[in-house]
């Protein structure tokens, strides 16, 4: 379905497609926060077009994000944790898995990290 979501005009979405686009993206395991993101780009994008006078409603107006399946959060054993650290010493990187085995950090917040000078 969002492979053919850019064929359709801005006029001819309905709150049907977009339950059905959002359900397809759920079935085929997209996290919850990518599913929302699409639901609110598209709502912003259809409350501009009403706004524009291109539409007269919005479909996403009604329309229920689907829940999602939660998944296990695996987390590394102090063995996998101290394999890890022994294969990361001297590479690049060293510092940032240091950083994140010992502060639980995602990427992004690693990546986001910058020293002070």
């Amino acid at each position: 379905m969002e492979k053919q979501i850019g064929r359709y005009r801005v006029a001819d979405f309905n709150p049907m497609i977009l339950e059905r686009l959002l359900q397809d993206m759920a079935d085929k395991d997209y996290s919850t926060k990518t599913i929302r993101d699409v639901y609110n780009i598209l709502n912003a994008m259809f409350k501009y077009a009403v706004h524009n006078r291109l539409i007269t409603f919005n479909p996403c107006a009604g329309v229920d994000i689907p829940k999602t399946k939660t998944k296990p959060i695996r987390v590394l054993t102090v063995e996998e944790q101290r394999e890890v650290l022994e294969q990361a010493k001297g590479r690049l990187h060293e510092h940032l898995i240091v950083t994140a085995l010992g502060t639980g950090m995602r990427g992004g917040e690693l990546l986001g990290l910058h020293g002070t000078t």
